[in-house]
């Protein structure tokens, strides 16, 4: 099953996005608004900022196995995806936000037989580095996680991970010596 992703940096100018569709052998690349070029998964992982940039859209995307289909402006019908936004002076905005990735569902698109020729590969790289050529992903992943360490609690990550330590400990206990021990040291806890 195909799976989509989506990474979105908005300007005061011009917000820009890049869509992935993942496939079994082939990756379908839209910069929008232009048409998706099909490159192959070594192509894929040859091309290092491209691949960085798929990375760093996992990470954001919400769900990678869906899209909605939603009505604006009560004609318009278009397939969204959850995603975060980057807004250039304040990083990566709380929550989820939607995003179009096109008027048909990319999702059923049966997997395409062929990769992109060389000049639209050509011509698709030369798009992608003029958009993002000051956009760093490496520099924008350690943001992304930066921003996602600082609105957690710690407390509450080594609490659960004590937690999951003690839940495994009283499990092994009881496997190796029987459920009256484990009984009574969970009265404890």
């Amino acid at each position: 099953m195909p799976e989509i992703s989506c990474f979105y940096i908005h300007f005061n100018h011009s917000p820009r996005q890049i869509v992935f569709v993942k496939f079994d052998n082939y990756f379908s690349v839209r910069l929008d608004p232009s048409r998706p070029v099909i490159i192959t998964l070594n192509t894929m992982s040859s091309i290092p900022y491209l691949f960085e940039m798929y990375m760093l859209s996992l990470l954001v995307t919400e769900d990678t196995q869906s899209v909605i289909l939603m009505t604006e402006f009560r004609i318009i019908k278009t397939h969204m995806i959850r995603t975060k936004f980057l807004y250039k002076r304040r990083g990566f905005m709380e929550g989820y936000r939607y995003i179009s990735v096109g008027k048909k569902n990319p999702l059923n698109k049966s997997e395409p037989k062929r990769e992109s020729s060389d000049k639209k590969i050509r011509k698709f790289i030369k798009n992608f580095n003029r958009e993002f050529d000051r956009d760093d992903p490496i520099a924008l992943i350690t943001m992304f996680v930066e921003d996602e360490i600082e609105n957690t609690n710690v407390n509450e990550i080594l609490a659960e991970y004590y937690k999951n330590n003690r839940i495994s400990l009283l499990t092994g206990i009881k496997k190796k010596f029987g459920r009256d021990i484990y009984d009574m040291i969970r009265i404890h806890l």
